[in-house]
């Protein structure tokens, strides 16, 4: 139309690119795209043309598919005449991602199927480097569900992580839960609740960590029933579980089923306990009675300590230094890299002096979590500067 136009392009959150081409038209920038398209990658032109790009399948094992797509102008917009997806099933990113969930399966099996996976797959990117990482931590994890806490803290503490900061963070924890003596229930749930934070979580699920807790716990009570001869609650409150909801489920020509809504991982999950048995219950996965209210919203737990916070709120008098390298010392220690943890960080550089550091900081909190409150607060703080 002779017009000229601006195309623009972003790389969006999670990887991949997005392009928009803008025309004038009517006074208004307008995206000349056919309704419902979208074009991922660049260049445009006005002439048939190509794009490549590349769709993430799974953020925990880090599978992409190559995308490839046909474009032409045509009745004054942009439209795709040809799509391809193309899954590089060879690597060991997207045969762990093709494998489904682990944790919904027996240890031994799982255990096996890993392997097998391992042993056949190859490395043919650095996405495939770093999930093969993961699944030794999942190895590990699988290991702990088994009832082999020992071997498996060994494992999980021999596995370098490499430049993947989410896998260190997991792995540390793990690590620090296994030699303390926590239960494999127990690690799971703190795993998926460390990448539960808002800003935090890259995954697929926001509440899945190394672990995915949900099919865990189905399949550890299912490996390991309630007895018979013993309450039901009582057994699973001796796991360390928190029961929110005890009822019986009565339905025509079925056993009455005893269902339980347990808190674990940030969510109530609903398993149901049938008699079908002489001396367990039978467990099967339950679902959530219609006649119960709406949960309420969860407010996530902060991360960083009171005593942290009293530190720098007491109003009164200049704060020893001393005392402020001490409690960065236990941020650093005994907090995860969470847009609150990281204001703080900055806040408490700031005190020190440290100007540089502090702007580094606030700088890092504001490019992560632009949308939180501490995103915001920290870009306060670098428009003072």
């Amino acid at each position: 139309d002779g017009a000229d136009e601006v195309v623009v392009t972003v790389e969006e959150r999670g990887g991949g690119l997005r392009t928009a081409p803008l025309s004038a038209r009517g006074g208004q920038a307008v995206d000349i795209t056919a309704p419902g398209e979208i074009i991922r990658g660049a260049p445009v032109q006005f002439q048939p043309f190509n794009t490549l790009d590349r769709e993430t399948l799974s953020a925990l094992w880090q599978c992409q598919a190559d995308i490839f797509e046909r474009w032409t102008y045509t009745r004054n917009a942009l439209t795709r005449t040809s799509s391809q997806r193309v899954v590089p099933e060879e690597g060991a990113a997207c045969a762990l991602h093709n494998a489904g969930s682990l944790y919904a399966l027996a240890p031994a099996e799982a255990l096996s199927r890993l392997g097998a996976i391992l042993g056949q797959s190859r490395i043919i990117s650095e996405n495939d480097a770093r999930a093969r990482r993961r699944a030794s931590l999942a190895e590990a994890m699988i290991t702990a569900l088994d009832g082999r806490i020992e071997v498996a803290a060994a494992r999980a503490a021999a596995l370098d992580p490499g430049d993947d900061a989410w896998l260190a963070r997991q792995r540390a924890q793990f690590v620090r839960m296994a030699s303390g003596g926590a239960s494999a229930l127990e690690i799971c749930e703190t795993l998926a609740e460390i990448e539960a934070l808002p800003g935090e979580s890259t995954l697929d699920s926001p509440r899945q960590g190394i672990c995915d807790p949900g099919d865990a716990l189905l399949r550890y009570l299912s490996d390991n029933p309630p007895r018979r001869d013993a309450p039901i609650r009582a057994q699973l409150e001796a796991l360390g579980l928190t029961v929110t909801l005890e009822r019986t489920v009565r339905q025509p020509g079925r056993l009455d089923r005893a269902l339980f809504g347990i808190d674990y991982a940030g969510e109530i999950r609903w398993i149901a306990f049938a008699p079908l048995t002489a001396d367990v219950f039978t467990t099967e996965a339950g679902t959530r009675p219609t006649d119960l209210p709406p949960p309420p919203p969860r407010i996530p737990p902060p991360t960083v300590s009171e005593a942290i916070y009293a530190l720098i709120l007491r109003g009164s008098g200049a704060i020893p230094p001393a005392d402020l390298r001490l409690a960065l010392t236990q941020l650093d220690n005994t907090s995860a890299a969470t847009a609150e943890a990281g204001f703080i960080r900055a806040f408490l550089h700031d005190l020190l002096n440290n100007r540089a550091l502090a702007l580094t900081g606030y700088y890092d909190v504001w490019a992560r979590y632009p949308a939180t409150v501490w995103g915001q607060m920290a870009a306060l703080h670098l428009e003072r500067r």
